[in-house]
């Protein structure tokens, strides 16, 4: 193996872990392949915890089709993950503020609308207003937002 790419691996593994650590996944080598290899597994990837500790060690990177879901469980980009260049970690403000809307009422929904509305009105003229009707909702699909 030439000294470059043991290198790519060894950089990768390090951004990973980094990714992992701020993600909030557990810090032993032993329960943090496991609870990877759980989550690639849930996504509908076959690997094994052998394979995910090859990653985690710089043994070895994974396959680009994996690059997606693994950049999404970790909360980074895939540039960041492959690279180095780019955001590091992604903010969850997003999806926090999403789930907090699922689990409103409907009403409750339709006076957040108004208080944005009403928001948006009042710093830019440009913004028209929209009613939210009975069948508008926030989207529901259960899917994390990477």
């Amino acid at each position: 193996m030439t000294a470059k790419l043991e290198n790519v691996r060894l950089e990768f593994a390090v951004r990973l872990n980094a990714a992992l650590d701020l993600a909030g996944f557990p810090s032993g080598e032993n329960g943090r392949q496991t609870a990877l290899a759980k989550a690639m597994t849930a996504l509908g990837h076959k690997v094994s915890q052998n394979g995910v500790r090859k990653w985690l060690i710089g043994e070895s990177t994974p396959s680009i089709e994996k690059l997606p879901d693994l950049a999404c469980i970790a909360q980074t980009t895939i540039d960041w993950l492959v690279t180095g260049v780019g955001i590091s970690h992604k903010d969850n403000q997003l999806t926090n503020i999403v789930t907090m809307l699922q689990n409103l009422s409907v009403e409750q929904r339709k006076v957040i609308f108004e208080v944005g509305n009403a928001f948006a009105l009042s710093t830019s003229p440009t913004t028209e207003k929209r009613e939210m009707g009975e069948g508008q909702q926030v989207a529901t699909s259960g899917k994390q937002i990477c």
